[in-house]
């Protein structure tokens, strides 16, 4: 069992750190897509390297009066990282994803 938290956060500053976008995904993307267009896997990294979420590692929860909502979310067909831009877009609209 594994659940993964979505949550408001307090804003970083601008140069805070941010998770790498489906970084297994990409690894393999990059192999693939090198591969397919017989291209070395260093021009696929120029493309592909420094995308990021906006999900920072170790964020504090923003503060607020009034309670979070809350939405208990099972992903469909697929995983969870595909769901991954929608559901740091609720957070950043103050709702707590679980």
């Amino acid at each position: 069992f594994m659940l993964q938290l979505y949550y408001p956060c307090v804003r970083a500053t601008k140069d805070a750190q941010r998770h790498p976008y489906q970084q297994d995904k990409l690894e393999a993307y990059k192999k693939i897509k090198a591969h397919q267009f017989h291209l070395s896997e260093g021009v696929m990294q120029c493309f592909l390297d420094g995308i990021t979420s906006f999900a920072q590692p170790d964020a504090l929860l923003a503060i607020q009066a009034d309670p979070y909502p809350v939405i208990l979310f099972m992903p469909g067909i697929g995983t969870l990282p595909l769901y991954g831009a929608l559901l740091e877009e609720l957070a950043s609209h103050g709702y707590v994803i679980g």
